[in-house]
């Protein structure tokens, strides 16, 4: 589990929202039908992250990592806006046929 330092804490995990996830001060659970609504406003501000960051035209990809083989470091859930480039499917497996790479 990834740590944090921040004022105020003897465990290492910051001072805030998510470091009281971590300490379990706050619950958290796996996402359920319960969960529909702020699920689907991530997904809007992951659309406000990409255009904001100039890649929404060009395309992008929104990850959420869940358990270990999902590579879930951090017991909480948080979306990855990944753009800027060409990228490729499966992840991880080079340029896809037919693209132009520099």
């Amino acid at each position: 589990m990834a740590s944090a330092s921040g004022p105020g804490t003897s465990d290492g995990f910051p001072d805030t929202v998510f470091g009281k996830i971590l300490r379990k001060e706050i619950p958290s659970s796996v996402a359920e039908d319960r969960h529909a609504a702020i699920l689907g406003k991530l997904m809007l501000a992951a659309s406000k992250v990409a255009k904001a960051a100039g890649v929404a035209e060009g395309g992008y990809r929104v990850v959420v990592n869940a358990g270990e083989h999902g590579c879930q470091t951090v017991d909480h859930i948080h979306l990855h806006v990944i753009g800027g480039k060409q990228l490729t499917w499966p992840p991880g497996t080079g340029a896809p046929e037919g693209s132009k790479t520099a």
